[in-house]
């Protein structure tokens, strides 16, 4: 395989996230850095109309009611990202209708951008086998809190 003129093959596309995440590291290894990581979805039963599976308030635990299907959900991607090796330090209900977050452990950046990929792909697949749509959207709601 021959790169393209002017590129080196195994260096990267200049703007490629990525690969600006790889430099960036690179230029300051001598520090040792951690990232850890929030994600912060919305479980919906519909997308047309928006329908959040529940309506509960910040860290409620009605939000995760025993033998519910968004507490199935939950369960089910805790035990995907474990099962997967990214450590999760907790899970829970955020302010918005159906809102939750999937907190995950300190990696070093590349890893932890490849475990953020990783995580939302979970979330979004663990969602979808129950029959939801987990959306990452910052914001579905006018009067209520956002992502």
């Amino acid at each position: 395989m021959t790169p393209a003129p002017g590129r080196v093959l195994g260096t990267g596309v200049p703007m490629c996230p990525r690969s600006v995440l790889k430099r960036v590291i690179d230029s300051v290894l001598q520090r040792r850095l951690l990232v850890g990581v929030e994600s912060e979805f919305i479980l919906l039963k519909n997308t047309n109309p928006v329908e959040p599976v529940n309506v509960h308030r910040y860290s409620n635990s009605q939000a995760l009611a025993s033998g519910t299907k968004e507490t199935e959900v939950m369960e089910d991607i805790a035990q995907g990202l474990v099962k997967s090796g990214i450590e999760l330090i907790m899970y829970h209900s955020e302010a918005a209708p159906g809102q939750y977050e999937v907190v995950t452990g300190p990696l070093p950046p590349l890893e932890a951008a490849d475990a953020l990929v990783h995580t939302r792909e979970t979330i979004f697949n663990m969602a979808s086998k129950h029959g939801f749509r987990a959306t990452f959207a910052p914001r579905l709601y006018l009067g209520n809190c956002t992502c």
